[in-house]
């Protein structure tokens, strides 16, 4: 019969293509999964892993101060291994979802997006030397290299006093631009938190004026990194991280992210101001948007990684053709065929 034949033909050419199928399937999948083996992370405290800590020789963060309770009693821990939180936080998270093995980390505390370092501390580094010094080791980038830039922040905190958006996102496009001229395939670009959110700026700043200077920043970041795109010759997977939306998710319902204060500090009165006195620590940091007065708890750091995983994953996907959908067109293009063989015979 014509119509069993048919089916016999399709099922003998369906089943003669099973293993490109698979092969291909498998290849969409590995495709679309995020896998790195260096990471080179760019910024100030909040992606700090360490570096402030070795370069102070362990006095910053400090990782135990007085109580308020008893200060001449024993110390509280105040700052996990070298952290400015009270455990790992985002970048910690993506290194071990990765499984990243290489890389450095230049991210240190108080950097702006400039030259310019905020802490009372002589010789640490803005975003401008953290650059110079990665282009200046010469290091041979790889494709599956992960380049993170996040910065900004203390360019409108403390004494940088940064009133121009405009600036800072212009040293962030440039710490871009360098990256993908040196290779650099995957560079994930995260905004600004909305600042006037932290009890640091409903304490001492102006919270209005700081959340109008995100607003601006955060804008203006989005049409730079879209012009970037645009630039005939950048090959780089450019990847948009909003954790200002984020953030103001966590602040809108707390209870679903599983914390119970997003307004205070854990770790009061903060010790950033230098020399750090005598502080008051909650017994449920891992409850608080803030661990300290800026800095946010090692659980929020976990929600960061999370969104930045989704964003990279994302991005992964956007930037892949689906190869199933080439198999789709064979299978529907070989019955086609195959009927027409069989109605002409």
């Amino acid at each position: 019969m014509p119509g069993s034949t048919l089916i016999s033909r399709i099922g003998s050419v369906l089943g003669a293509m099973a293993l490109p199928l698979s092969v291909m399937t498998l290849a969409s999948g590995a495709a679309e999964a995020a896998s790195f083996q260096r990471l080179y992370v760019f910024g100030d405290s909040l992606s700090d892993t360490g570096r402030t800590f070795d370069l102070t020789g362990g006095l910053v963060p400090p990782p135990f101060l007085p109580t308020t309770e008893d200060p001449f009693g024993p110390l509280v821990p105040a700052y996990a291994d070298g952290r400015f939180s009270n455990g790992p936080v985002w970048i910690d998270f993506l290194t071990e979802e990765f499984e990243i093995t290489g890389g450095t980390n230049y991210a240190v505390t108080s950097a702006t997006t400039g030259s310019l370092n905020t802490a009372p501390i002589p010789g640490l580094p803005g975003l401008t030397q953290q650059v110079g010094q990665f282009l200046a080791e010469n290091i041979a980038v790889a494709s599956d290299d992960l380049f993170i830039l996040f910065a900004g922040s203390n360019d409108y905190l403390g004494t940088a006093g940064q009133d121009n958006p405009a600036i800072p996102v212009a040293n962030l496009a440039a710490a871009t631009r360098a990256f993908a001229a040196a290779g650099a395939k995957n560079i994930l670009v995260a905004n600004l938190p909305d600042l006037g959110l932290s009890p640091f700026v409903q304490e001492v700043l102006d919270p209005t004026a700081a959340s109008t200077l995100v607003s601006q920043h955060n804008a203006l970041l989005e049409n730079s990194l879209n012009a970037l795109r645009a630039e005939p010759g950048f090959q780089a997977n450019l990847i948009s991280f909003d954790i200002f939306s984020l953030i103001n998710d966590v602040v809108a319902d707390p209870t679903a992210f599983g914390l119970t204060n997003t307004q205070d500090a854990c770790l009061f009165p903060s010790p950033l101001f230098f020399p750090p006195g005598p502080v008051t620590r909650c017994s449920n940091p891992d409850n608080f948007l803030f661990y300290d007065s800026l800095h946010p708890s090692s659980t929020v750091h976990r929600f960061v990684a999370d969104a930045a995983i989704d964003a990279i994953e994302d991005s992964q996907s956007a930037s892949t053709p689906e190869p199933i959908s080439v198999v789709a067109l064979v299978v529907i293009g070989g019955a086609l065929y195959l009927s027409r063989r069989s109605a002409s015979a």
